[in-house]
């Protein structure tokens, strides 16, 4: 009687879940540590430019032995983003604060490099590696804030839109561009 009621839960639990979605390539649009001292300031009125660059490098490997086969493999990932982005800050007040549109271009690099591989218990083994590289143009990311200054206390809340134009394409692990739409919102 435990191994079936075992079952019927483990039946209820797989028939009340739902469709699981995933970034594609495993990583959303978004910028983490983009957003860190000041993020709640807006400059006075006018406009401004900026470029931050960001890098990032990292790898992960990992070995499963089972029943005498080891399955074997890693990835090793490298990018540069160049994110020029232009500010305007209105003059005329709103709900007593200051209304900036935001455009941020993207242009980066990615080289990514993955690898795995299946020994059986005489040594034989069987491999594959796949990578990808690309230098291209992103999505560009469209914002608008409204930031309040009190004394020494600044505030703003914020949206942020992933315009789905830069360079995507279908299989590739270097992909610059997301192809899909994104929307952040943000407080600080």
């Amino acid at each position: 009687m435990k191994v079936g009621g075992t079952i019927l839960c483990f039946a209820i639990f797989l028939g009340s879940t739902s469709q699981s979605l995933a970034a594609e390539g495993g990583t959303g649009w978004y910028l983490l540590g983009s957003k860190t001292e000041l993020s709640g300031y807006l400059p006075p009125p006018g406009v401004y430019a900026q470029s931050l660059n960001y890098y990032y490098t990292g790898n992960a490997n990992a070995d499963l032995n089972i029943a005498g086969l080891t399955l074997s493999g890693g990835i090793d990932a490298d990018a540069f983003y160049s994110l020029p982005t232009a500010l305007w800050v209105l003059d005329q007040p709103i709900l007593g604060g200051h209304f900036a549109l935001s455009a941020t271009g993207v242009i980066g690099w990615k080289d990514v490099r993955a690898g795995a591989s299946l020994t059986g218990p005489g040594g034989a083994t069987i491999s594959t590696n796949i990578e990808g590289e690309d230098f291209n143009f992103g999505d560009p990311v469209l914002g608008a804030t409204l930031g309040w200054h009190e004394g020494k206390f600044n505030w703003t809340v914020g949206t942020l839109v992933n315009v789905p134009i830069g360079f995507w394409e279908k299989g590739n692990l270097s992909n610059i561009g997301f192809n899909h739409w994104g929307v952040d919102a943000t407080a600080a």
